[in-house]
């Protein structure tokens, strides 16, 4: 019973993880690039180097995404073992 309250903690944890990841980098990725396409140049402004720039970043924040979800998966497991 224990294993399962510790389960659903950890998923809870996790979840919260990902909405805190969403909040802080994928969403104002998204809406800057609304904004740069939309408002201030066309679609095409993503072509050539500052497309590359916004890929690295949205690459760098899913990678720090996978990394968090690594590091907290260890917490619960040492807090938890």
């Amino acid at each position: 019973m224990a294993n399962n309250i510790t389960s659903k903690k950890a998923r809870k944890l996790l979840a919260q993880f990902n909405v805190a990841f969403a909040c802080m980098s994928i969403l104002p990725l998204l809406v800057c690039a609304y904004l740069i396409a939309s408002k201030f140049f066309s679609i095409s402004i993503f072509i050539g180097l500052n497309g590359v720039f916004f890929l690295l970043a949205t690459i760098f924040a899913i990678l720090g995404m996978l990394l968090g979800h690594q590091v907290l998966r260890e917490v619960i497991r040492d807090l938890a073992g």
